[in-house]
């Protein structure tokens, strides 16, 4: 508000989403009287953007637009609904496993339409977890000697379960040719990379 007060134009850079949007308007109900002059909404632009470097930034400046108010009450209905759905259900489900489990150590067992499909998939993974069963599997890992070099060659197909399909590979390379073994080089293709830097975070 103290920021607001007296300035002629408005330009809110909140999230570019539904929430954005709604706080949108939390912030014009609190500042927007604040503007000079008569009809302060027709001075108040949002920007959109989805990244904070220079290009973005600017070109969400070049391209100012009105809060969108639509979005802004979708996000008041769904809080009611969220609440109201969420005060039904917890009250439901509590009296439910009460009822059932009396040595519940819990008072209020809360339900939310976040909250509770997190919580399953929380508990998915740590019952995927607990009757994980280890099984043992085999590389192929080979090493070249050239010029005093060691030339460490990857298997394709990373690593196999069936041992005797390994062992087969195995006993193949030895007897590919006669000793000493060998091995030949069909193709050798060079690449140059880049690493960039990091890219600012996009909503």
């Amino acid at each position: 508000q103290e920021v607001t007060k007296g300035v002629d134009f408005m330009v809110l850079w909140m999230d570019c989403d539904r929430e954005g949007e709604n706080i949108n308007f939390e912030v014009l109900e609190c500042c927007m009287h604040l503007m000079q002059g008569a009809s302060p909404y027709d001075r108040v632009y949002r920007a959109h953007f989805s990244a904070i470097n220079p290009s973005d930034i600017i070109k969400a400046y070049n391209s100012l637009g009105k809060p969108d108010r639509c979005q802004s009450l979708s996000v008041d209905a769904r809080q009611e609904l969220d609440l109201k759905v969420g005060v039904a259900f917890s009250r439901f489900q509590t009296r439910f496993f009460q009822g059932r489990y009396g040595d519940l150590d819990s008072a209020v067992l809360s339900y939310g339409p976040c909250q509770t499909p997190t919580l399953g998939f929380c508990v998915q993974r740590h019952i995927e977890m607990e009757t994980f069963k280890p099984e043992p599997y085999w590389l192929l890992d080979l090493g070249v000697m050239n010029s005093g070099k060691m030339c460490r060659a990857n298997w394709d197909a990373g690593r196999s379960f069936n041992r005797n399909k390994v062992d087969a590979l195995v006993a193949k390379c030895r007897d590919a040719s006669s000793p000493p073994a060998s091995a030949n080089v069909v193709s050798v293709v060079t690449k140059d990379k880049k690493q960039g830097r990091p890219v600012p975070l996009k909503t």
